[in-house]
């Protein structure tokens, strides 16, 4: 099983975690990190394990595993061998929005 992360969600983590250090200090951007990290693998172990993202209705199997309580780590699950993740979305934001941001992906 390959987890990859695309270019967006790269992205997206990099500002977030930049934002975490400058708002909360060296010691939270850690945590994130090491959570981003934790949640790569057990996507990697069970991929199915986060519920169906159902605010994006684009072809393809989208689900979300939820972190800190606000952040979302959306993945679709390509094929059994394959899963992309997708973006980090933070839930504090209309999730009417969601499919716009991924859109691009």
């Amino acid at each position: 099983m390959v987890v990859e992360w695309t270019d967006t969600a790269l992205s997206v983590a990099d500002k977030t975690l930049v934002y975490t250090y400058f708002t909360y200090g060296q010691m939270q951007a850690d945590k994130l990190r090491s959570e981003f990290r934790k949640v790569t693998q057990r996507i990697e172990r069970f991929p199915r394990l986060g519920p169906v993202e159902y605010h994006i209705h684009k072809e393809g199997e989208y689900r979300y595993i939820i972190i800190f309580k606000i952040l979302k780590v959306i993945y679709r699950i390509d094929n059994p061998e394959h899963i992309s993740i997708i973006t980090i979305w933070d839930c504090r934001r209309n999730p009417d929005d969601l499919e716009d941001n991924v859109s691009k992906n």
